[in-house]
């Protein structure tokens, strides 16, 4: 072979490689970062759809796509990353190597709230068909992978919530407190978590109904009445009413002696702990502070209390 030939040839393969690695670099390499949503229970052609959207899949490099994935991806959240392969992107879409996303329970909500506020977040998906019961999610932020089940999200809260009290109460003697089970715990803390959001006083309220019920008095506190009056939602757009604290009910503390009949709330892990160890008082009433710096102001007579009402009445007007 003449020296041109040969030099016609090394030309040939050098045009090729550069033709290969072109329309590699062309149809195969991502060319920009974004993060690629796809949604629990997406039909796999708008999976396609949304990935060429993205400018991820075109003609070209769309049978590959299927093929390394073989039609089956999982939902999630997945970042492209400019430069990288395809394949590489595919790998983690069928591994479901999602983002995490992560949903923050607020303490003192109820669980018709919390199905509210994760059924419009479009991080997560599917319908929750078990609604848990009340005072059961341990309310804190929990991390899950994108497009996780709703479901599932609560699970995990509930399994958080039953965790932390059975380890509170391991060495909790009930014969020696005046809530006699686990059950009765999460009642009063709930309680005491929609009387205050202040931790350094929810022992001190904790106290308060605690004394009561050693005296055989009404816990007679707002939120129980709310939490009935509003169909267990646990927010009233208004006023409670003197009908209001008539109603009769399973919840109404002003009705019915000792606690209402379930949590109505999700207390925090502080709001547990001051539930069962109340701080040793001769208080049997609180009203909020008048004072500006928040908080309540606690009595240990009727009368003192009604000068502490009328101390607090003025300061509003």
């Amino acid at each position: 072979m003449n020296r041109i030939s040969i030099l016609i040839v090394n030309l040939s393969l050098i045009f090729l490689c550069f033709l290969f690695f072109t329309t590699y670099n062309v149809f195969f390499i991502i060319k920009k970062d974004s993060i690629v949503k796809i949604r629990g229970g997406m039909p796999l052609n708008k999976v396609i759809n949304e990935l060429r959207r993205d400018s991820i899949l075109n003609p070209m490099n769309e049978k590959f796509f299927l093929r390394a994935t073989d039609g089956s991806v999982k939902a999630g959240h997945y970042k492209a990353f400019n430069g990288e392969t395809i394949f590489d992107f595919a790998r983690r879409v069928v591994s479901g190597e999602s983002e995490m996303c992560i949903v923050t329970f607020v303490p003192g909500k109820t669980v018709k709230q919390y199905v509210e506020q994760i059924n419009s977040d479009d991080n997560f998906y599917g319908e929750v068909k078990r609604i848990p019961y009340e005072g059961s999610i341990l309310p804190e932020s929990y991390k899950h992978k994108c497009q996780s089940q709703r479901e599932k999200v609560f699970e995990f809260a509930q399994y958080s919530m039953s965790e932390f009290v059975d380890n509170a109460l391991r060495d909790y003697d009930f014969t020696k407190s005046h809530l006699k089970s686990k059950f009765d715990v999460l009642i009063m803390a709930s309680i005491i978590e929609k009387e205050t959001g202040i931790v350094e006083e929810m022992s001190k309220i904790s106290s308060v109904f605690q004394n009561r019920m050693k005296i055989g008095m009404k816990l007679q506190t707002d939120p129980t009445v709310i939490y009935q009056v509003s169909n267990e939602m646990g927010f009233l757009e208004r006023s409670l009413t003197l009908d209001d604290l008539k109603s009769r009910g399973a919840w109404n503390t002003y009705v019915i002696s000792g606690l209402p009949l379930t949590p109505i709330s999700n207390p925090s892990r502080e709001a547990i702990l001051s539930a069962m160890n109340p701080v040793k008082t001769d208080y049997l009433f609180f009203v909020a502070s008048n004072n500006g710096g928040g908080g309540h102001v606690f009595a240990k007579t009727y009368g003192e209390h009604l000068k502490n009402v009328d101390a607090y009445r003025k300061y509003i007007s």
